[in-house]
């Protein structure tokens, strides 16, 4: 729906407006710095630091549009043909298929999605949003507008990293730039 699509365009403005706001008005400060001081702290200020700083916002804007483009592992509502146990169509059903799956000597029953009209494979799960059943379903983050699930996940778990570790150098070089000034 729009509410997904508008949600997602309001998390993009706001990651690209931090990162404007921050790169105009206190990257350039770090330049300065390092050509009036002589002291530890050169290590951070200077081209150094904007370069490294610049990178992870690619990163994480990079990863941000990769998983919410991405496809998270969602199951074909009708696949022409059985490959390993992982899509079976209500048409090609069989007694013998509906037995439990056994993984790792543990026994696992197979679950049939009434809306997609299939038997999901282990830890599948029927997205409400997408109307999709996906594979490995984490979970539906509306903020991306997009589920989280086997072929997303890596890039996911991307985002979340590189936005803790640019949140990091955002706190403390403006913690630098307040106590310096």
């Amino acid at each position: 729906g729009g509410g997904i699509r508008d949600r997602f365009q309001m998390s993009i403005s706001l990651i690209i407006s931090v990162i404007m706001i921050y790169s105009i008005l206190i990257l350039p400060y770090f330049i300065i710095r390092k050509e009036t001081s002589s002291n530890w702290a050169n290590l951070l200020w200077g081209f150094e630091y904007i370069i490294i700083n610049l990178l992870i916002m690619l990163v994480v804007l990079g990863s941000f549009i990769s998983t919410a483009y991405s496809n998270p592992g969602i199951i074909p509502k009708a696949y022409p043909q059985h490959k390993n146990d992982e899509y079976i169509p209500l048409k090609k059903i069989k007694k013998s298929e509906l037995s439990d799956y056994v993984i790792n000597g543990e026994s696992f029953p197979k679950k049939f999605c009434n809306t997609c009209k299939i038997i999901r494979p282990p830890r599948s799960h029927h997205c409400g949003v997408c109307q999709n059943c996906v594979m490995r379903y984490d979970h539906h983050c509306p903020w991306l507008g997009n589920c989280i699930g086997k072929r997303n996940y890596s890039t996911f778990v991307i985002f979340l990293g590189s936005s803790m570790v640019g949140l990091i150098m955002v706190i403390l070089s403006s913690i630098f730039h307040i106590i310096l000034v």
